[in-house]
């Protein structure tokens, strides 16, 4: 029961800044990348396209996202690919795609320059914990050497 309450908040999010985004784009719009346009017409349906590249991790959640958006807005198109944080950020900062998904600050991944460009909109937080087996002795192992 928690897993299908914790996708569907992870849903609502993603789809929060998916509708964000278009929304964002309300007017008749146009990107380096060429056809991609957004329209809001007087009635309030969307229309148009947005792609979304990078990370695989969130790419389960981000396709969700899409689908949802798009059964409530059949005008519109969501694409959604993977090819890592890496690829979604210099994605977004070259201007390829309107969404560049990552699963780490795009400081990590880009120069200053570069970096500066994008901004980071948090959808979801990825928590991890340390397993271990209780007859493997660890005894020098610090919460900091976890957190690298």
């Amino acid at each position: 029961m928690k897993n299908k309450s914790l996708k569907s908040i992870i849903s609502a999010v993603i789809l929060t800044v998916m509708v964000g985004a278009l929304a964002g784009c309300s007017s008749s719009t146009s990107t380096d990348s060429g056809d991609t346009t957004t329209k809001v017409g007087i009635t309030g349906s969307i229309t148009g396209s947005i792609t979304a590249s990078g990370s695989t991790a969130l790419q389960p959640l981000a396709e969700e996202a899409a689908k949802s958006f798009q059964d409530k807005n059949t005008e519109a198109t969501v694409t959604v690919q993977g090819g890592g944080s890496g690829t979604g950020l210099k994605d977004a900062a070259a201007g390829n795609v309107q969404i560049g998904n990552s699963d780490v600050f795009a400081e990590e991944k880009l120069p200053k320059d570069q970096a500066a460009l994008l901004v980071d909109h948090k959808v979801c937080v990825v928590g991890f914990a340390a397993v271990v087996n209780d007859k493997v002795t660890v005894t020098n192992l610090t919460k900091e050497q976890l957190m690298v």
